[in-house]
């Protein structure tokens, strides 16, 4: 009984090491995965981001094929500069039983001056669509555009995504064209 129990002591003695060093390996390989996973990843989530690259014609068109709309953009902001961010089909609340959706814009100029103006935070504005006419149910919308099923109405940032004076600047000037761009839908 002896010897049993000093077999059982020293196969013990030996386990606990080996599985010790065995779970430090597979934490640290695990670490690494995920370092060099996230490392690969952009910033704004590329599933939802998106930078269009269209042929300029006479008038330059830009589509967001998520609604199924195309808009055409005025002089001073361009398909190679803009970028956009989707949230598709969002629910309403309790009280607003609607579906709605919303495609939030910046730029990659405004982003070059202050990259915490991104497409996400609609930096620019947002263009939202409703299932039901939202100036019916929101007394924040005054306009929507109906196309199809939906409604469309045109939402400003509610304040500066920058202190930068020249990203204010060219932030205004692109708020604006972007509410001109809206008026396009079709």
């Amino acid at each position: 009984m002896y010897k049993h129990h000093n077999l059982r002591k020293t196969l013990y003695s030996i386990s606990v090491p080996t599985l010790t060093k065995f779970l430090i390996i597979c934490a640290v390989v695990a670490g690494l995965a995920y370092y060099l996973h996230t490392a690969t990843i952009p910033r704004q989530n590329a599933a939802s981001l998106h930078a269009q690259k269209v042929s300029t014609t006479s008038t330059n068109i830009f589509t967001i094929p998520e609604y199924g709309i195309q808009l055409t953009l005025p002089a001073g902001l361009t398909s190679d500069d803009i970028q956009y961010y989707a949230q598709i089909d969002r629910p309403g609340t309790t009280t607003d039983s609607h579906l709605w959706s919303t495609v939030s814009f910046t730029t990659k100029s405004l982003l070059q001056l202050d990259n915490g103006c991104t497409a996400e935070e609609g930096s620019i504005g947002m263009i939202v669509r409703y299932s039901e006419d939202p100036t019916a149910i929101k007394a924040e919308v005054r306009e929507s555009r109906p196309l199809g099923n939906h409604y469309f109405a045109f939402a400003a940032p509610q304040g500066s995504c920058t202190t930068n004076p020249n990203a204010q600047k060219l932030e205004s000037s692109q708020i604006k064209l972007l509410q001109q761009t809206f008026e396009t839908i079709n």
